[in-house]
This record gives C-alpha cells, sequence and structure tokens, in this order.
C-alpha cells in the first residue's frame, strides 16, 4: 500500500515579485498524495516535474529513522 507524501513550496527560482507564479502558488503552500488521490491545488507545470518523484516516493515504502 503507498504511503501518504507531502509537496511543500520553500521558495522560488528567480525574483517572485517579478515573475508571479502564474497559479498563484506561496511559499508554504502544499498538496499530498495518500495513493489514491491528489489533495490540494496542483497546476499542470508540477504534473512533469513534481508528481512522478511523488509517486515513486509513495511506492518506495516506509521512511524509519
Amino acid at each position: 500500500m503507498p504511503h501518504k507524501v507531502r509537496a511543500k513550496l520553500i521558495g522560488f527560482m528567480g525574483d517572485e515579485e517579478k515573475f508571479p507564479c502564474h497559479f498563484d502558488y506561496k511559499i508554504g503552500d502544499e498538496f499530498t498524495y495518500d495513493g489514491e488521490k491528489f489533495g490540494g491545488r496542483v497546476c499542470r507545470g508540477l504534473m512533469r516535474s513534481v508528481i512522478p518523484d511523488m509517486l515513486i516516493i509513495a511506492n518506495s515504502g516506509a521512511y524509519r529513522e
């Protein structure tokens, strides 16, 4: 069974004031994937970059310290 994965925006590349996010993301915004569905607002730009990594992490197993 996949594990819940959370992605959180921690910064922007470039000048956020000059080139704001077209989807109006702000630092601290986050979304989740629970193995079945995504929670939160997900823009199309993340479909190719972040979501494939989230799927790999969700299916890779539990993390233990």
